[in-house]
């Protein structure tokens, strides 16, 4: 047994079998919680259909007996449980609760008591599955045939005989398929991402599907089954897991077979599908519920380029792997049949629930933009906003979308955040990058979980409860999405900011992303210092790696390091004896360093012709910039020492600043909105990097960085970056207060006097 390969790594922090959080570390592990009890409960309640069903099984000698001593056997463990948690290998959950059954079970001789019933299921859905594919197939919008499909398969799903509650309403009464299609619960689900499923099923755009199934009869049949035969419609392969062992009335990995035997036609095809697509595979597993740390390794071989996993029914898609992430996309489709799972999800009982989820790696240098987009519309449309995705460059989409005011002649509001994040190093992590991991201690680990995806989706989720609360803006609203904003802007808000689009808006107020802080305040920026990429280039006659000789390539290079170096420090002391802040001194530090002789490069007793250092220096609004290019000509790089500079694409005059003031109607709006919503300003400040917010600046908008983060270390760029999710839920409440103040100002002036240092494009 191995682990299943599409799990994100390292597995030992990012996966564990257990949605539901049994118990934590503070917990007395000699003394069941709450949540133990509730569910030892559950699975003693489960006992007298167990029971009755082992009774009636024909192939036991001496059933009844049997039947008895299973139910006494089973009943002591689990009250066992009730006063020792640590008895029989706990402390208990979903998992060891079912292995225990199991165990006992199959020790008294008792391996398949549902087979009757199986046998008479699977035979009632095989002879509907005719026409259940014939319906679907006669929906010609596909859209709605993928519908019909994931109701399917959650009518199917409720025929799972390890619900106490519908063991017994099918030992009554039976269960119609189409009935139940029919009856069910109305959306929106209690976890409800169909909509954003469908943009992606359109696309057709996985190659291998790996579906882990559950029961038998119609869930496997009328459910999974049509399902799987559309995904082969569209050339996909599918790969259908199912257990090793029977468990409850699980379908196995030998009636699977069994039963796709039976439904080939003529022309041995599934209803007029080529099936040469289709795997079956032997899970490993023995039981309702699935930990993939053990998986057979025909199933690992089989999933190992799989783009989606789908795991289905309440114990392998719910109770056991809700939160389970992986390298690829994710869907978790089942239905509620548990109280207690209804409960803890707060929804109902028969509930349904299709969370799917998109792996969407937007890091340099190759982000995946076009798949960001695309999830950005589909939040678009579930929302109500209007959308339009621009491309100034080929193959980088900028997103715009647009919740439109009632008085269209007012200036707009431009929520503005990038798409793209910076590169990671994945070994130097303690969860997975571009997992979301949520730690025992609220803390969502993820890049750009501070730079800046959550500031975008606080927008997004701020948007929503407002159009939902009915409020209506007077002011229109948008939100642009921008690729690049990680190297330069240049192809993203900056071509955007010089558009006939942009100025179309009449864009009023910017808001742009800001830093986190370890304290109570929120960071608010005005300004920010310009980036200038410098590298410097020394030159020298090669010489022998033993000879000693003035004007070496390394030797001048080493030089201006040293004059960079002294430089720095007396920046860096202001800043350190709290004279300035960050954002007031020049920083500069050294992104690289190279040396060597061409062609050859590198060789180790060979003095190199050339060297270079790169520096990576910003400058702050109030800095003199002729002064500071002064001494890279006369100090870093002084030609008398063979030496030359460049000064990259990055660099641009001064920086504009927006007014902090009372003469500034925003900057008032802002402060009331955020201490409306029980939040903090500090000082303004300028920002000590770059943001897309200068191209803004620079046309004589005002703007602001702000990324509501307090009380949280500054880890943007770094391992391990991370934002709480108390902080993050209450960034949506302060953005909810800060648009409806923004969207709901009347006045039409103020905001032409609200930027220093760069003339008015904008009327």
């Amino acid at each position: 047994m191995v682990a299943f390969p599409p799990l994100l790594t390292p597995i030992e922090s990012n996966y564990r079998a257990c949605t539901i959080p049994y118990r934590f570390p503070s917990d007395n592990p000699k003394k069941p919680t709450p949540t133990e009890l509730q569910w030892i409960d559950l699975f003693l309640n489960s006992i007298p259909s167990f029971k009755k069903r082992a009774e009636s099984d024909t192939t036991v000698p001496d059933a009844p007996v049997r039947a008895e001593k299973f139910a006494q056997r089973y009943g002591d463990v689990l009250e066992d449980f009730k006063k020792d948690p640590e008895s029989h290998g706990g402390p208990p959950d979903c998992i060891l609760l079912c292995r225990l059954r199991e165990i006992i079970l199959r020790e008294l001789g008792f391996i398949d008591i549902f087979k009757r019933f199986k046998d008479e299921e699977n035979a009632k859905a095989i002879s509907l599955f005719k026409d259940v594919v014939q319906l679907n197939d006669a929906i010609e919008d596909d859209s709605k045939r993928l519908e019909n499909l994931v109701r399917g398969i959650f009518a199917g799903n409720i025929f799972n005989l390890g619900s106490a509650e519908l063991a017994e309403v099918f030992s009554k009464d039976g269960m119609s398929f189409l009935a139940s299609c029919q009856n069910l619960v109305p959306r929106p689900w209690v976890i409800d991402d169909l909509d954003a499923f469908k943009v992606k099923w359109s696309k057709k755009s996985w190659k291998k599907v790996v579906i882990f199934v559950d029961n038998s009869g119609a869930d496997i049949i009328l459910g999974i089954l049509p399902f799987a035969r559309e995904l082969l419609r569209h050339g996909t392969q599918v790969v259908l897991a199912a257990n090793d062992m029977p468990s409850i009335n699980d379908v196995t990995y030998t009636e699977l077979i069994e039963i796709i035997a039976k439904l080939k036609d003529e022309n041995r095809q599934l209803m007029g599908v080529d099936m040469s697509n289709l795997s079956i595979a032997n899970s490993g597993n023995d039981l309702p519920v699935i930990d993939l740390t053990r998986v057979s390794q025909l199933l690992a071989y089989l999933a190992s380029d799989a783009d989606l996993v789908v795991l289905e029914g309440m114990g392998r898609g719910i109770e056991t792997n809700l939160y389970a992430q992986f390298k690829c996309d994710s869907l978790k489709i089942g239905m509620v049949k548990h109280p207690e799972v209804a409960q803890f999800l707060g929804g109902r009982l028969y509930d349904c629930v299709f969370k799917y989820n998109e792996v969407i790696n937007t890091a340099q240098p190759t982000p995946q933009y076009q798949q960001s987009a695309e999830f950005l519309i589909s939040q678009a449309k579930l929302i109500g906003l209007e959308f339009q995705s621009i491309e100034f460059v080929p193959n980088k989409p900028l997103i715009l979308l647009k919740w439109p005011g009632s008085d269209p002649t007012l200036p707009s509001i431009l929520l503005n955040s990038h798409t793209d994040v910076v590169t990671v190093e994945q070994d130097k992590w303690v969860h997975h990058p571009f997992g979301a991991r949520l730690d025992s201690h609220g803390n969502i680990f993820a890049r750009g979980s501070q730079d800046m995806k959550c500031v975008g989706m606080q927008y997004l989720e701020a948007i929503r409860r407002l159009k939902s609360s009915g409020f209506v803006p007077l002011r229109s609203v948008y939100l642009s999405f921008v690729p690049d904003e990680e190297i330069g802007g240049h192809d993203g808000a900056e071509k955007f900011a010089d558009s006939d689009i942009f100025n179309s808006m009449n864009v009023g107020i910017v808001l742009d992303e800001g830093l986190a802080s370890p304290g109570e305040n929120y960071r608010i920026f005005y300004a920010e210092r310009c980036p200038w990429w410098l590298v410097i280039k020394a030159t020298g006659a090669p010489g022998h790696g033993a000879k000693l000789y003035d004007n070496s390539a390394m030797e001048n290079l080493l030089k201006s390091i040293e004059s960079v170096r002294r430089f720095r420090a007396s920046q860096f002391d202001m800043v350190k004896a709290g004279l300035k802040a960050e954002g007031e001194v020049i920083s500069v530090n050294m992104v690289f360093l190279k040396a060597g002789t061409p062609p050859t490069g590198l060789v180790m007793n060979l003095q190199p012709s050339e060297a270079e250092a790169g520096f990576d220096i910003r400058v702050p609004p109030t800095a003199d910039p002729e002064s500071l290019e002064r001494r890279i000509v006369e100090e870093w790089a002084p030609a008398s020492r063979y030496m030359t500079f460049q000064l990259g694409q990055f660099m641009s005059g001064r920086s504009v600043l927006t007014k902090t003031d009372s003469s500034n109607p925003w900057w008032n709006l802002l402060e009331e909105a955020v201490r409306k919503a029980n939040g903090k300003l500090g000082k303004p400040e300028i920002f000590p990097a770059s943001t897309d917010a200068r191209y803004f600046r620079q046309l004589g908008l005002p703007a602001f960085g702000f990324s509501p983060m307090a009380n949280t270390p500054k880890l943007l760029h770094d391992h391990n970056e991370f934002l709480n999710q108390d902080e993050y839920l209450k960034g949506i409440r302060i953005y909810e207060s800060i648009i409806k103040a923004y969207a709901s100002y009347t006045s039409n002036g103020g905001f032409m006097r609200s930027c220093e240092g760069a003339e008015q494009r904008h009327s």
